[in-house]
């Protein structure tokens, strides 16, 4: 089990992350398949979540941006940040990805309209982290 960390959102809290986060990434993978086909609906899949891996790396080692809930069940990515972290950015960038080219837009459109898709369907989950302690920012002394 990972450890805890003090002032974090309770277990049950980060269990129920879990398994939002986990049924939203099968689903994600689900559409995947369904319509881009077995090896390219994983592949996509895959990038996202390999990419999400990397970023949460860097930001939380080289930024030291913040530091996550542990996940008392799922394995941790950072001695700061369990899979649950890394699952919730998925169908987040799938679902940005998937609208954004539904909306068939000119190629130097398409990147704009991702992060502008992102930040919709992001924003609520991010402001309500930090409040309901899901990941904590360091403070003034950056711990």
């Amino acid at each position: 089990m990972a450890e805890m960390y003090e002032g974090m959102a309770d277990a049950n809290v980060v269990i129920q992350l879990d398994i939002l986060f986990v049924s939203l990434t099968v689903l994600t993978v689900l559409h995947a398949i369904s319509k881009r086909g077995l090896f390219s609906g994983i592949a996509v899949v895959t990038f996202i979540f390999l990419h999400t891996v990397a970023f949460e790396h860097v930001s939380l080692f080289l930024g030291g941006t913040h530091c996550h809930a542990s996940s008392p069940f799922l394995p941790m990515v950072t001695p700061c940040s369990s899979i649950n972290s890394v699952l919730f950015y998925v169908p987040w960038v799938y679902t940005s990805l998937e609208a954004a080219r539904r909306l068939n837009l000119r190629p130097a459109a398409f990147p704009l309209a991702v992060g502008l898709l992102q930040i919709g369907f992001g924003a609520v989950y991010e402001m309500q982290g930090p409040w309901n302690n899901f990941w904590r920012w360091p403070d003034e002394k950056g711990i």
